[in-house]
């Protein structure tokens, strides 16, 4: 592994199916443009709230975001609770589709679209397609275990919502 995850991430049996997209993108180098300014972001980073039913799968990917050059915000859903950062402004979300509890997607994706409005949601999910569910309110779909795709995507989604000024 060649200290390629945090100490305390690699455990092969909630990561197992991702593992070698994830060492391949710990490895690699991932850069991206944007058309913010810098005073937008927390140290020059776009802050992307991700949201997610598993802590150890939070923390995995706050890290592939650190990463890939964001700031990110973590919210976890517990049962039927879930608790958006206050006063933060958010860039984008990603949310797991599969959340266990009472809590489904689609209330998680409402919440954040009433609490930050401009914010894309990416939809992060095992299905191969985007849950036709969810599909009137994000503004893409990636799959797990495809951490340089989702950087990728995020990059794409805040460019096409704030393009370079020319």
């Amino acid at each position: 592994m060649q200290g390629c995850f945090p100490p305390d991430a690699y455990d092969p049996h909630p990561f197992s199916g991702h593992l070698a997209g994830l060492r391949n993108f710990f490895n690699a180098t991932v850069t991206h443009d944007s058309g913010y300014t810098a005073a937008t972001f927390v140290y020059g980073k776009p802050k992307v709230l991700i949201i997610d039913d598993d802590a150890s799968h939070l923390k995995l990917y706050a890290w592939v975001l650190e990463r890939g050059g964001y700031a990110p915000v973590t919210a976890l859903v517990d049962g039927q609770s879930l608790q958006l950062p206050a006063g933060d402004s958010i860039h984008a979300a990603v949310v797991d589709y599969s959340l266990g509890g009472k809590i489904g997607a689609v209330e998680v994706i409402e919440r954040i679209k009433t609490a930050f409005p401009a914010a894309p949601v990416i939809v992060l999910s095992d299905m191969f397609w985007m849950p036709d569910d969810v599909a009137p309110f994000a503004a893409a779909f990636v799959r797990k275990g495809e951490p340089e795709v989702l950087i990728n995507t995020i990059a794409a989604v805040l460019d096409s919502k704030n393009p370079p000024q020319p």
